[in-house]
């Protein structure tokens, strides 16, 4: 057969269109189906602090920070937290995953986001209003 490339048949464009098209909708299944599987795999691992590690007296090791060189976190979900001043705050506290939670005297919530917690360091990413990291040690 002779085909005229400027004018092709329509059987011809008809099944070069549809290869394309079916390139295309596999190329969005096999896109899709790789996004569906990777769901899994991507899941971040929230560590679970357990309450009883942050009981006890804690010191910030930065010597120059004014606020909160102690923090005191009792059995009865209260904190004291110092200041290199005379002032003292007295916190309620819980733990989510890896956050600690606190709640002033007003019931105002701020979260601490805990990057490390074991039996003698406790580390955080901005302390209430500290920004950065503020590295502790285990006193008693």
């Amino acid at each position: 057969m002779n085909y005229n490339i400027i004018n092709p048949p329509f059987s011809m464009l008809f099944w070069e269109m549809t290869k394309k098209e079916l390139k295309g909708y596999l190329s969005m299944v096999v896109l899709a189906i790789l996004s569906i599987a990777s769901c899994g795999q991507h899941q971040q691992h929230i560590a679970a602090y357990n309450v009883r590690d942050i009981l006890g007296l804690w010191m910030l090791n930065n010597k120059t920070q004014v606020n909160y060189p102690t923090l005191e976190f009792k059995t009865d979900s209260t904190a004291v937290f110092t200041s290199r001043g005379d002032t003292v705050y007295r916190l309620k506290y819980l733990m989510q995953g890896d956050s600690l939670v606190l709640f002033d005297v007003y019931n105002v919530k701020k979260v601490a986001r805990i990057i490390h917690l074991d039996s003698a360091k406790l580390s955080f990413n901005g302390l209430l209003e500290e920004e950065g990291e503020q590295l502790y040690t285990k006193v008693k």
